[in-house]
Order: structure tokens, then sequence, then C-alpha cells
């Protein structure tokens, strides 16, 4: 903390804890919360050839920066046993991603995610609204971007800026804070301390109306688990469903309310 110096532990360590807690908790699925698990490509190898070589069969999540993500690495990953690879995507406007200093543009994001599912491993993506000088047309390419990586999950955040950050400098600079708000950050919150290119009103109706956009995507993968649904998901166009709902809403409620639907799906489950 406090130095830009990272300390990795002994793959032979990490894989005496998994052991742990899988034998003594029951513990059946693991996090490793590295927010950058893969940029040490040869850490990452020795770890899944001790895990392979310990039989530790447990499902594991990671999270990967989109520049770090190589396929031989996925490879080896998945044969150790992961299943899912986490990545931040942010925004799908390269301006907004040069702006909060991400070191990747959309395109290569859109390479390494389409690496992930080619591998065959689930992916989750992370994105953010509410930068600073981010325009409406920018946050709604954002959103669309959502529907061309057509990730497994997803979740959105209102960007929350925290100290010793340049975007917390900024916001303390035009005194958009109150007070210690980091302390309670809600990323699902409605307004914003950074964006200055609409008023907070405005800001507060389109993060609702993307939040239920996303809550809309993530149903869809959930009940496309369902082979009759995917048919239905897949013929259902972005632009056909805005005509139908008049905004970014409403999808869940067309199809719960559907009596075939709940019968299969719902109750069927």
């Amino acid at each position: 903390w406090g130095e830009r110096v990272v300390r990795s532990r002994n793959p032979k360590n990490v894989v005496d804890e998994m052991i742990h807690v899988r034998e003594d908790y029951g513990v059946k699925r693991i996090i490793f919360w590295d927010d950058q698990l893969v940029s040490n490509p040869r850490r990452v190898l020795e770890l899944c050839g001790e895990i392979n070589l310990r039989k530790v069969q447990i499902p594991w999540v990671a999270f990967a920066h989109a520049r770090s993500i190589r396929k031989d690495v996925l490879v080896a990953m998945k044969e150790a046993g992961c299943v899912e690879i986490q990545i931040g995507v942010e925004s799908g406007s390269d301006r907004i991603l040069r702006l909060c200093q991400k070191g990747v543009s959309f395109s290569e994001i859109l390479k390494a995610a389409n690496l992930v599912k080619e591998v065959g491993l689930r992916l989750h993506c992370f994105y953010m609204i509410g930068f600073p000088s981010e325009t409406k047309e920018e946050m709604i390419r954002t959103l669309d971007s959502l529907w061309v990586i057509d990730p497994n999950s997803a979740l959105l955040s209102v960007v929350t800026p925290y100290p010793g950050t340049s975007l917390f400098a900024e916001a303390l600079k035009k005194g958009r804070l109150k007070g210690n708000h980091w302390l309670e950050a809600d990323t699902e919150k409605g307004e914003s301390e950074l964006v200055d290119t609409m008023s907070n009103r405005q800001f507060s109706v389109l993060s609702k109306l993307f939040w239920e956009e996303f809550n809309d995507f993530n149903f869809l993968k959930q009940a496309g688990q369902k082979s009759w649904l995917k048919i239905l998901k897949n013929r259902i166009k972005k632009n056909l469903r805005r005509k139908l709902t008049g905004k970014y809403t409403n999808l869940k409620t067309i199809l719960i309310e559907n009596p075939i639907f709940r019968f299969f799906f719902v109750n069927g489950r």
C-alpha cells in the first residue's frame, strides 16, 4: 500500500490454501481477487501446473486486463479449472478509455473478449458511466458495446472518484465532492460527481435506463440457458425492442407476463 510494488505469492503456497479451504471449509468455487492475475503469464502457468499436479479440481474465476490476455494462457487456465474471466471494458468510447488511462482500445478489448469465448470460458464484463466530459452519445456507445461484446454477464457502475486518483483531484477542484462519499460509495447510484455535460437530473434518468438495459441483458443470458429461449433471444433485435418499449426497458416484463414463458422458465427451472 502506498508503493507501486506488486508482491506475488508462491504458486505452491496458493494451491496449499486452495486445498485447505476446499477440504476444511467445503468451498466449491474460488475467486482470485488479484486485479490482474494474468499480467504475469509465467506465474499463471506455474500456478496452473501446480493445480493440475496436485489435482485440486475446484472451479475458479480470475480478473484480467484485456491487453494481458493470451490464448495459450487461457487454455492452460481452463485445463486447471478456471471457468470464468472477468475484464473491465469500462467504455465503448476510445476517447473515454484514453481519458481514464485504460491503456487499451475498444477493438483490443473486443479481441480479448472473443479469445476468452473462443477458448470456452465464461466472460463477465464491467462497465462504467459518469466520466468527466462524457457525453450522452458516448454513454450510449458504451451501452451498445455490451451487445457487441456479448458476454455471459455484465455489471454497470457509476464512476466513483477515490482519494489518490486524478479523478478525485479533479472533482475536488470543481467542488463536486460531498464529504467522505467514497467511504459509502454506491456504484449503483443515480448521480455523478464528475459528469459535466448534463444536469444531475438528466444523468439520473439516463443511468436508470442503462441499469434496466443491463438487467434485461443479464436476464436474457440467464434465460438463454434454455435452448428454446436461445432462439427467442437471437430473434430479438435491439431496434425492434426499442420500438416495442419506447426505451431501453421492459423486455423482462414482456416475457414474464407471457404464461408460456412463466410456466417453462419460472416454474420449470
